[in-house]
């Protein structure tokens, strides 16, 4: 839609505001408590069509979601030509929610429409961004879901009251775009006084830089940007510079991409977001069926599992060779130019990241035809994953499922005005220029995966990493053996970390962590028994921090390994993270396992361990599930505040939830129903198809409404009753992301399997409507949610 550009729309839109019930309301309230942004006041104690209760920010006090109020109703656009119908009805349930549509204009402060879609069932939604003179007002947006009618469904954000706009004064007070660039580098850790920027060419409303000549420890990669903005700070709004940048430290092959906002006027931090989501234990190429759907992975369709201690399937399929222009898209846009030999695309760029540093750089490489426009490269069983061949295989897995997820939700509306990921957006709107980089066999850890998910404008990158084998055999491949005064003590599990040494055949005396702070054993703070811990390997309990902090400090008082026990009675530690300057090994065991040892040396014996990795890798670029959670963690994260609405813990449990469900969408289909108990859906579904366990995946529970089976509820996810969380301190109790993401998961899957089993629709029919409400959803979740 047009941002009110036409004369015509905007009188339409001021007459239908005219006709708001809640105009009535509104009288009810003094002008200063309008004047404060107190509309929403007014709205909080109106009964809702729904029945549901309203979401109030316990900060602002204002809602932050809020129900279709009973007595509003829908504009008259009667005499609103077609086209301009949704945006008229959504300003005008706008104002009526927050009154900032008549008001605004005043003082330069109003809302632009940045998106808007109406799904094939009639239901329409518009996202709201707000500006100052043209500035955009970071992270204030507001979104309108109506039915099919042109009903409110609800409203969800938050907008700037007009009383808190600046003087006109203040346009003159941004100061240089290379100055905030600098002042992010020094918050990230890195030294502005050796940074050397030279402007590159403007790209919107960005200015492009080039770093060189850098000295110091940490570098910055890339093409940092930087755009004027306000922020609103102590009900004002302070002018200021959103800003991204990539950094890596000069020992690293890693980097990190963060966004900040700087204050313009005193180089302040208002703001920071680690852009780089992490799926915490995964890595994937395409298997899929003659008409383009792809299969869960290499080994066919084998989510759900059978029970939980079943032999996973390991034979490869033959894969057909699928020949098509697009996926599933309306638009039917190409995936690749005519004449093209290598795996870069209108939206996706992959390649073999084999070789530091990140991207595309000298001995990383692109999968070429084999013949002209054909890809057609056969996994083969005699090579290992790491061989060229086969490292091209899965290029062309990853590019393809790529492509796929962008062509399946385009129609649910990820579309361009939306921020999607595309080099060319074919003149309908949003920031073009940013195809997703998606890397295979990056060079910069194992057993993980990630998407770093920058605002629109700016390249994702999708980094798929190798995992070691499940189909490794313990004892063999890998494995850990103890003995406590000559007696050997058994132990039979075993998971390796993504961070540390690969590799390794270690012996060497236990000792146990004690940080001096209760309970003790987590490694979270610095050792107090660091002199007992040197040349040992030290046990220590999961929990509290992440793992990397707690093998970072058994390294730093001399341990020489680390064996870290589980905190929950089933499963293993994920072990995921990444700190290249965690140097020696480390290893995750069961809480049976973990108790054994304690037991020995709580009773003053010596316990001796041995423990060895060597095994085979398996390429996550394989695992479709895995996949499609990190493009899971792209779109959330680019329809929730534009890359920088789910920075806070909850936010990103969520976008752990969410991620974990785009997987179950993918390899869940109707075929399914016709399995052995599970003609509703019952049998337990896992998140991952390839490198861990078909029924648990890497998560503590699989996927199934069976209570017995998936116990979590939204009880799981509190930290702790009267646990003040402090997600700035590493170091403080916190719920685990991938742990709370569990219970966001779960409650989704619940609602797609009831759905299947309502007889008034089919399978597809219900992973239609899911998919649309999934959508829908991210795009009326506010920001900080």
């Amino acid at each position: 839609m047009k941002q009110f550009k036409h004369s015509a729309v905007a009188v339409l839109v001021s007459a239908a505001l005219t006709a708001s019930p809640l105009a009535a309301i509104a009288t009810d309230l003094n002008t200063a408590q309008l004047n404060q942004g107190k509309h929403l006041s007014a709205v909080q104690q109106t009964p809702t069509v729904s029945g549901m209760n309203n979401q109030v920010d316990p900060v602002s006090g204002r809602n932050s979601f809020t129900w279709a109020p009973i007595g509003l109703v829908a504009p008259n656009l009667s005499a609103v030509a077609e086209e301009y119908q949704l945006e008229v009805a959504a300003a005008h349930y706008l104002n009526s929610l927050t009154g900032a549509v008549d008001k605004g204009g005043l003082v330069g402060l109003k809302p632009i429409m940045a998106s808007s879609h109406q799904s094939d069932d009639g239901v329409k939604i518009a996202k709201f961004r707000q500006e100052y003179h043209n500035v955009e007002i970071f992270n204030k947006e507001y979104n309108v879901l109506m039915d099919a009618e042109f009903n409110l469904v609800a409203g969800s954000g938050a907008l700037t009251p007009a009383s808190e706009a600046p003087s006109i004064a203040a346009l003159a007070r941004f100061g240089k775009a290379d100055t905030a660039v600098r002042k992010a580098f020094s918050a990230a850790g890195g030294d502005e006084q050796q940074l050397e920027l030279t402007n590159l060419e403007s790209a919107g409303k960005y200015d492009v830089f080039s770093a060189t000549a850098q000295q110091g420890k940490l570098k910055m990669l890339g093409e940092p940007r930087a755009k004027q903005v306000f922020f609103e700070k102590k009900n004002k709004l302070v002018p200021a510079h959103y800003v991204e940048i990539e950094v890596s430290t000069e020992d690293s092959v890693d980097s990190d991409y963060y966004s900040y906002v700087i204050a313009s006027e005193t180089g302040e931090v208002l703001f920071k977001n680690n852009l780089k989501a992490h799926a915490a234990d995964f890595e994937y190429r395409i298997y899929a069926d003659k008409d383009g759907r792809p299969w869960d992975g290499p080994h066919g369709n084998v989510i759900p599992a059978t029970s939980a201690d079943q032999v996973d399937a390991t034979a490869y399929l033959d894969a057909p060779l699928v020949k098509l222009l697009h996926g599933p898209i309306s638009t039917k846009d190409a995936w690749m130019k005519e004449g093209a030999t290598t795996t870069v695309g209108n939206n996706v760029t992959a390649y073999a990241d084999v070789v530091a540093p990140d991207g595309l750089t000298d001995g990383d490489y692109h999968a070429e035809t084999t013949a002209p426009g054909v890809f057609d490269y056969k996994y083969r069983t005699s090579e290992a994953e790491t061989s060229v061949h086969n490292r091209k295989a899965a290029i062309v897995n990853l590019f393809y499922m790529n492509n796929y997820l962008h062509d399946k939700f385009y129609d649910y509306g990820f579309d361009e005005k939306s921020g999607n990921a595309q080099t060319l957006n074919y003149g309908r709107g949003g920031v073009e220029g940013d195809p997703i980089k998606a890397e295979v066999q990056d060079n910069s850890g194992f057993n993980n995966a990630n998407m770093r998910t920058p605002a629109d404008g700016g390249s994702p990158r999708m980094q798929m990493y190798l995992w070691d084998s499940k189909d490794a055999i313990f004892g063999k491949d890998y494995g850990i053996t103890a003995s406590a005064g000559g007696e050997a003590i058994s132990i039979t599990t075993l998971q390796r970390s993504s961070f540390g040494a690969g590799q390794f055949k270690l012996s060497g005396m236990m000792a146990v962590m004690d940080d001096g702070i209760a309970p003790g054993r987590d490694g979270c703070t610095a050792a107090a028994n660091g002199a007992s811990l040197a040349g040992k390997i030290v046990v220590i309990d999961r929990g509290t921090c992440a793992f990397t902090i707690k093998v970072k400090e058994a390294q730093k008082a001399g341990a020489i390994g680390v064996v870290i026990v589980n905190n929950a009675a089933s499963g293993l530690p994920g072990m995921g993270g990444s700190d290249p300057t965690v140097k020696i090994p480390n290893i995750g065991i069961s809480l049976a396992d973990g108790n054994k040892l304690y037991a020995a040396f709580a009773d003053g014996k010596e316990v001796s361990l041995d423990m060895f990795n060597n095994k085979p890798f398996k390429d996550s670029s394989w695992d479709n599930a895995i996949v499609s959670h990190e493009w899971g963690h792209y779109i959330s994260n680019r329809l929730v505040g534009n890359a920088n609405g789910l920075y806070n813990n909850q936010g990103r449990s969520m976008g752990e939830g969410w991620g974990d469900f785009h997987a179950l969408m993918m390899i869940s289909e109707a075929k399914d129903l016709e399995l052995p108990g599970n003609d509703k859906l019952q049998r337990p579904y896992a998140a991952i198809s390839y490198v861990d366990s078909f029924y648990y995946g890497i998560r503590s529970v699989p996927y199934t409404p069976n209570m017995d089976i998936n116990f979590k509820t939204f009880q799981n996810i509190e930290a702790g009753k009267g646990v003040v969380i402090d997600n700035t301190n590493p170091n403080q109790p916190r719920v685990s992301v991938h742990s709370a993401g569990e219970v966001w998961a779960t409650s989704l899957w619940d609602g797609f399997v009831n759905l299947v089993n309502d007889d008034r629709h089919s399978f597809d029919e219900a992973k239609h409507r899911m998919l649309g409400y999934l959508v829908n959803g991210y795009k009326m979740t506010p920001v900080g949610p």
